[in-house]
């Protein structure tokens, strides 16, 4: 947009005795970049079940594709992915990584026994596998 002070002189001919500043605004690009409406979402009725994972990968294994493979492992059932500590050096094998992970997994329906969410953890452990993604020891 553009902002300034109108001119004396058109002011004078318009009568206008303030000092007077307008602006010109493209409301469109303006409405582009508001902030999103935020949407009311009712808090959860039953636990979540939460696990931390630490795994080692390939060092240049990006850690995005990895919360991507543990998304679609999860399925429905994931809430939160949360990548809280990476680490290589003593312990790590050379050309490996550790990452640690935070999985927060909730049913929106009932409860999620112990049985369901170690079922979900090990299915994921089972996909990673097969990008040689595995439990650190």
């Amino acid at each position: 947009g553009t902002l300034g002070e109108v001119h004396p002189l058109v002011l004078e001919a318009y009568g206008i005795k303030a000092q007077t500043t307008a602006a010109e605004l493209d409301w469109q690009v303006l409405l582009a970049h508001r902030a999103p409406v935020a949407q009311y979402r009712a808090l959860p009725r039953h636990p979540a079940a939460s696990r931390d994972l630490a795994l080692v990968a390939a060092e240049d294994m990006p850690a995005a594709e990895i919360a991507a493979q543990i998304e679609r492992a999860a399925g429905k059932l994931l809430e939160s992915l949360t990548l809280f500590d990476v680490y290589t050096g003593e312990h790590v094998p050379q050309g490996k990584k550790s990452m640690a992970y935070t999985i927060v997994l909730r049913a929106p329906d009932r409860t999620l026994t112990d049985e369901e969410t170690d079922r979900t953890i090990q299915k994921i452990l089972k996909v990673l596998a097969q990008s040689d993604v595995v439990l650190r020891a």
